[in-house]
């Protein structure tokens, strides 16, 4: 059984994906059109077997002011990118030029087939790469 994959951020629910986002989730194949922001909270991080965040800000932020008494692993999704071993922070790429929002979907999907690897799993080997 595939893993349920679901998003959330901590400010500003009920925003709609930035243009830029749409344009390149377009590119690998996904439709952001109804995907909207939520924040995380106990009930989401409670039904989680594992959580991923992209700062140790946003993984002492879970640990600390959601998660309750039992929280599943909170892992920083920069720990799986082999070309950026030292960088353990993957950029908040809202309101950032194209490039750069270019750049940080490219190592967010790097980090998350690396993820898929360590996991033993091989779904995201063959799922639309972004550019």
């Amino acid at each position: 059984m595939a893993p349920r994959i679901e998003s959330a951020g901590f400010i500003l629910p009920g925003r709609q994906s930035p243009e830029i986002a749409h344009r390149v989730a377009h590119h690998g194949g996904v439709d952001l059109e109804g995907h909207r922001s939520r924040v995380v909270d106990a009930t989401l991080v409670g039904r989680a077997g594992a959580i991923l965040v992209t700062t140790p800000g946003q993984r002492r932020a879970v640990l600390h002011d959601v998660a309750g008494s039992a929280p599943p692993p909170v892992l920083l999704l920069g720990d799986f990118d082999d070309r950026m071993p030292d960088c353990r922070t993957v950029l908040d790429m809202y309101r950032e030029s194209d490039d750069v929002f270019d750049e940080v979907c490219e190592r967010i999907d790097r980090c998350s087939r690396e993820l898929s690897r360590a996991l033993g799993k091989t779904d995201l080997d063959s799922a639309p790469s972004l550019p």
